[in-house]
């Protein structure tokens, strides 16, 4: 078979190629139309066989395999391009922004999709927009914010419902010309039932509508489709797909579906052309696994696609790439190869750096067990600047060598104008001996910037996340040094009982939308296994930001602190706060569940929610202010009011001072009077039987100042509280009524008596209290609290309105709700109302907010004592 494809192809070769296949044309309706929502509820559902019930192994099937080229046609060596970065000056073109100015940096990196031990291998891909990155995998579809915090995640298979039931190998990516979510998929393999599966998002929300189209892979039923490759630019979104026979899995060649986007993005019905298995056989060769680019340039009017259809040149074993293109119009795509290449009609040209079309797998740290590479075939290209960037995996040493130890990643810059040498730099990451880097991605920002993201893996790691980036001004064909995105926690080993170790089979790298600058890079790594079963291995996927140093990171979304999962949902626990998976009453940045868990806050009446959020919140009162739901505080009377709050406002006398109204117990105590001369020192006791709120008289007078002279004091006790003396007497004198039951001596409370308006007057005893509200002394340098039933100003510093000896953003918030009208305690409006000195004006307003920043800020606006 081998003798006959060469002999084919160098008879051709001396011809003129045949004339293309003719797509065939037809409309597209979408097969369904609808919102994120009804996606994540499954509403709709293709009329198909059920998809599997248990783990799914995603089919990969290889291409033909390695292809020689006789050299006995005369052709030379060197003017094939195997000699390109001798024999010719590198291409030039200029990036479309500054360039980078040194090597891109890793800015953040977060969790992307986990395993759920359904499907292997996950077929790693994501997309970046302007406000999302979204995970699609073959087990599941994931939205995160740019934080990485999860927004929703639904199962492939729910995301396809409307199209397909069994769907695998998911492409995503961001349009940023169309500013559209687009993404594909194929659908019942080895089935008469195959089809290709096209989605496209109505804005740049993928949280939005989504459009949903199908396409039959095959009318005749006999071959399906697989591996599709994705290609997208002003004109044309282009679907390839690899085709084998549902009977035997025979490679059937390549066949292309494109669709006329300006059509498409009007809505409705569009052209779809359908370009037949074989279409692209021209020089006497065929493709294998077509990758269209990703074009970034909305003016570029061609889509560029390179394959590896494994072909080398016998004598040698250079390896040859196939560069082609579509040219027409939206309606009527047309393809061609590449013209100018030195085998007649076939886009042929070779690489710079030998690979070998065979790969093995890769050894890894503490197992016997390898973990499969895949194939050397074209994994991803792009459109840039007016160059083709690609890449791809190949085996090492190249032949001649009589043995393969690695795989490395290979990468290349190509000119469209440039054949038949149309390399501008190509490189190669290459570990030496035993150590492969497999499942390359390769992304190329405006200035020319470029990063791949890949695995390794070998016998000293484990299987690893990484990525290798230069800027556009590193000398040609060179990177910098391989980064760890993710270490490997585990050994890996999980086939579901097919017998192949899979991996891959590919990764994703992408350019921010928002600044053409930020890549964005999503790989796999080996997780931490979750047993000792046959399939308890685990492997996981992380995103990755990288910045060229002359973009700061502060230009893009802020950097989150670090990765914390208390509650080990997978998330991050700033993420379950930002959107709302947990709540975060207390605004102490760790989720209320958490806060519970370790005792940090209580939860006295067991509501899974932080006693001083049920205040906050006023799910529970706090008569008191003490911090505790009043359910949660001894009553004994049966009025459902805490004891303290009925002793505070009077509804009940404690005349013993023990915290339990005097209804609540038996006998009622017996009190005392006590009157203290502060400038003798004399003191005099009488005991008394105090009937609250009617006067009561001590018959003993008084050591006024030493001066021997003795008056009576009247009293008049409200709950055991001193109202007012009403005795004439110089001098400041302190009254402290007391008990004394059971031994012992409680102090009730105590004031400084001046005499006006013909009365004694306590003039700093604290006054009885229901809450803060109650308890307003008109100084802002104070603050406002109702303790056990009392009013109690302790100094602050001048903006800490909650008191917490601090000035901080939740200050400023509360003075924001106060503007706002919203006041809870200790937030209450006295506490907020700071300007104007020293007793506020009365409203909050624009003042009060500047007051707060300015204390924020250090400054002491009021010169209150205890500082700013």
């Amino acid at each position: 078979m081998l003798l006959t494809q060469t002999l084919t192809v160098l008879v051709l070769a001396c011809g003129a190629a045949p004339d293309a296949p003719q797509p065939e044309h037809i409309r597209m309706e979408p097969a369904a139309v609808l919102t994120w929502d009804e996606i994540v509820q499954g509403l709709h559902r293709a009329a198909l066989p059920p998809g599997p019930e248990t783990a799914q192994v995603i089919p990969f099937l290889e291409g033909p395999p390695p292809r020689p080229l006789s050299s006995a046609d005369g052709i030379n060596r060197s003017s094939i391009g195997i000699e390109r970065a001798e024999s010719s000056p590198p291409f030039s073109a200029a990036g479309s922004c500054a360039a980078g100015g040194g090597e891109p940096a890793l800015v953040e990196d977060f969790i992307g999709l986990p395993d759920n031990g359904v499907t292997i291998p996950p077929d790693t891909m994501g997309a970046v927009g302007p406000n999302h990155v979204v995970t699609m995998l073959n087990s599941q579809v994931q939205i995160q914010n740019k934080n990485g915090c999860l927004i929703s995640r639904v199962s492939l298979q729910t995301f396809w419902a409307s199209v397909a039931s069994t769907p695998f190998d998911p492409k995503v990516h961001f349009d940023s010309l169309s500013n559209r979510w687009i993404a594909v998929a194929v659908a019942q393999s080895r089935s008469p039932f195959s089809r290709v599966c096209f989605a496209a998002s109505a804005t740049d929300d993928p949280t939005g509508t989504w459009s949903f189209y199908f396409i039959d892979a095959d009318a005749a039923d006999t071959y399906w489709a697989d591996y599709p490759g994705v290609g997208i630019n002003s004109t044309w979104v282009a679907i390839t797909n690899n085709m084998f026979t549902n009977a035997t899995n025979s490679f059937g060649g390549a066949q292309m579906w494109v669709i006329d986007k300006s059509a498409w993005l009007a809505g409705g019905a569009f052209t779809l052309s359908i370009f037949p298995r074989y279409f692209d056989t021209s020089g006497g060769v065929s493709s294998f696994t077509l990758q269209p680019c990703l074009t970034y340039d909305g003016g570029e009017p061609v889509m560029y696609i390179v394959d590896n259809p494994g072909y080398y040149i016998t004598a040698s074993y250079a390896q040859l790439l196939r560069f082609s293109r579509i040219t027409g119009s939206g309606a009527a795509p047309v393809w061609s190869v590449v013209p100018g290449s030195v085998f007649s009609a076939t886009g042929f040209f070779a690489v710079a750096n030998n690979f070998r079309n065979y790969q093995i797998s890769a050894p890894q740290l503490g197992s016997s067990s390898r973990i499969r590479t895949n194939d050397p075939r074209i994994l991803n290209a792009v459109f840039r600047n007016g160059t083709v960037w690609c890449t791809h995996s190949g085996g090492l040493p190249a032949a001649p060598s009589p043995t393969l130890d690695r795989t490395a990643a290979f990468w290349y810059q190509l000119n469209p104008a440039g054949m038949p040498s149309p390399i501008v730099q190509s490189g190669v990451l290459d570990g030496g001996f035993d150590v492969h880097h497999f499942f390359p991605s390769i992304a190329v920002n405006c200035g020319n910037d470029l990063c791949l993201g890949f695995s390794r893996s070998d016998a000293t790691r484990y299987a690893e996340a990484v990525y290798a980036c230069r800027a556009s001004g590193d000398s040609a064909g060179t990177t910098g040094p391989i980064h760890v995105l993710k270490a490997g926690e585990d050994t890996y080993f999980k086939d579901f009982g097919s017998g192949a170790n899979r991996w891959g089979d590919y990764s994703a790298t992408c350019i921010d939308p928002v600044d053409d600058r930020t890549i964005w890079t999503l790989q796999e790594y080996a997780a931490t296994s979750v047993g000792v079963g046959p399939n308890a291995d685990r492997w996981g996927t992380w995103w990755g930001r990288i910045v060229p140093p002359s973009l700061s990171p502060e230009a893009s979304e802020p950097t989150p602190a670090g990765f914390i999962d208390c509650n080990n949902n997978t998330q991050d626990d700033g993420c379950d706060i930002a959107v709302g998976t947990s709540e975060d009453c207390n605004g102490n940045l760790i989720p209320d569940e958490c806060d519970l868990a370790d005792m940090t806050s209580l939860d006295c009446n067991n509501n899974l929610q932080p006693d001083t959020c049920d205040i906050a919140f006023h799910t529970s009162e706090d008569c008191d202010d003490n911090g505790v739901p009043d359910e949660c505080q001894p009553e004994c009377n049966g009025n459902d009011v805490p004891d303290i709050c009925d002793i505070g406002r009077g509804d009940s006398f404690d005349c013993n001072i023990n915290g339990v109204p005097d209804e609540c117990e038996s006998p009622n105590c017996p009190a005392s009077l006590v009157a203290f001369d502060i400038n003798s020192g004399g003191t005099l006791s009488q005991s008394i039987a105090p009937v609250p709120g009617e006067s009561n008289t001590a018959a003993a007078g008084i050591d006024r100042g030493g001066d021997d002279s003795q008056r009576p004091v009247e009293v008049i006790l409200v709950s055991n509280q001193i109202e007012h003396a009403s005795q004439r007497l110089g001098g400041n004198y302190t009254l402290i009524a007391s008990t004394a039951q059971h031994g012992g001596v409680g102090v009730v409370g105590s004031a400084n008596y001046e005499f006006s308006d013909g009365f004694w007057h306590a003039a700093d005893a604290p006054a009885p209290c229901v809450s803060a509200v109650d308890c307003d002394d008109e100084s802002v340098c104070t603050q406002d609290a109702c303790a056990f039933g009392y009013c109690d100003h302790p100094q602050r510093k001048f903006g800490d309105v909650n008191h917490d000896a601090g000035v901080d953003i939740f200050d400023i918030l509360c003075v924001l709700d106060g503007f706002a009208g919203v006041f809870i305690a200790p937030c209450t409006e006295s506490n907020v109302d700071l300007i104007g000195c020293p007793s506020g004006d009365g409203t909050i307003d624009i003042f009060d907010i500047l007051g707060v920043l300015d204390a924020f800020a250090g400054v002491n606006t009021c010169d209150c004592p205890a500082g700013p």
